[in-house]
């Protein structure tokens, strides 16, 4: 079976609803968040899907190249982002690897690499599906 790996542009409202309804977080972001993300508007919000269906110690070094592929379309260069709020899901039946890890520390790394003075705030939960995502709203 041929695993599926997918990117989407998503609202600011679709994630918005997603933080405040999640459920299964170990790490979870909150209203406190979306307070302080919203606080200059939502018209410099930028929010961005990655996700496969992979369960392999290599799905979120796939997500993350897929994210990194498209992100500069979404944020140009002289749009340093100032806050950048992650959600990082898993199949419950896959939790991640310390290896994973290490490739969502990479990601953050490169996605922060050309601001100064960037926050990130993130969450992690399980999920019932089989799906491994990143969801990534930066402003």
């Amino acid at each position: 079976m041929s695993k599926q790996n997918n990117f989407t542009a998503l609202t600011w409202a679709q994630f918005k609803e997603e933080i405040l309804h999640s459920q299964n977080m170990m790490i979870s972001l909150d209203s406190n968040d979306i307070q302080v993300f919203e606080e200059k508007g939502e018209s410099a919000i930028s929010v961005i899907e990655a996700s496969s269906d992979d369960c392999s110690d290599k799905r979120f070094k796939i997500i993350g190249e897929t994210l990194l592929e498209q992100y500069p379309k979404l944020i140009r260069k002289e749009q340093a982002s100032e806050l950048i709020l992650m959600s990082i899901q898993y199949p419950a039946s896959a939790p991640i690897g310390m290896e994973e890890m290490m490739y969502i520390q990479e990601l953050i790394g490169t996605i922060t690499s050309s601001s100064r003075d960037c926050q990130i705030k993130w969450g992690m939960g399980a999920r019932e599906d089989n799906i491994s995502r990143i969801v990534v709203a930066a402003r």
